[in-house]
């Protein structure tokens, strides 16, 4: 229960600063990376949540013009945040 609950925490976060960054559509996408360093873990567990959250409809992912991966809210991830704020 509480593994789950962290991975929840982990995931508001991670959404909260998509929604931070404008990260809000295809256009804006940003790079993992850089969303690890934000949130000080490391990249590989930050993509690994992230695939997670692009299942459950959240985050979509796309391919940069280098083959670099990005990733930005969904609409339904953009409702889960303001949510949280209403």
């Amino acid at each position: 229960m509480a593994e789950t609950d962290a991975c929840e925490d982990t995931d508001v976060k991670i959404l909260l600063q998509l929604h931070n960054l404008a990260a809000v559509d295809p256009g804006k996408a940003v790079d993992a990376e850089d969303v690890a360093r934000i949130l000080m873990v490391k990249p590989e567990e930050l993509i690994h949540r992230l695939f997670e959250l692009v299942s459950r409809g959240y985050v979509a992912s796309l391919q940069d013009r280098v083959g670099k991966k990005k990733f930005h809210l969904t609409g339904l991830g953009v409702i889960k945040i303001e949510s949280l704020f209403s």
